[in-house]
């Protein structure tokens, strides 16, 4: 089979321990074949994906969400109060505090 994987966009995750330096396939998969893009992932296990080249050319602007493991349900908690209200961030920092949101979440928007 004559396949030149130097041109071939893949739609599939990779993670590489540190600990080992060994490479594990992840059970997710990016929506469309893409290269040249970015990769953060966050310590609540949030993996985000963002640009990168797709479709032979094109690029693209789009960011992918992939939640590798479950969250603390402090994190979870903090996600639904986000989507409950969406202009958090207008609120005063004071505000905040005194609703009893903590500290650590408040400075996640006023730092």
């Amino acid at each position: 089979m004559d396949v030149n994987l130097h041109n071939t966009a893949l739609d599939d995750i990779w993670a590489l321990s540190v600990d080992t330096l060994l490479w594990k396939r992840l059970n997710c998969r990016l929506p469309k074949p893409t290269y040249f893009h970015s990769v953060a992932l966050t310590q609540a296990g949030a993996l985000y994906s963002y640009g990168g080249i797709v479709d032979g050319e094109v690029r693209s602007s789009d960011i992918h969400r992939y939640q590798l493991f479950l969250p603390p349900l402090s994190e979870l908690a903090w996600q639904h109060v986000l989507r409950l209200v969406p202009d958090i961030h207008k609120m005063g920092r004071d505000l905040l505090l005194e609703l009893g949101i903590p500290v650590n979440f408040v400075d996640r928007i006023w730092i």
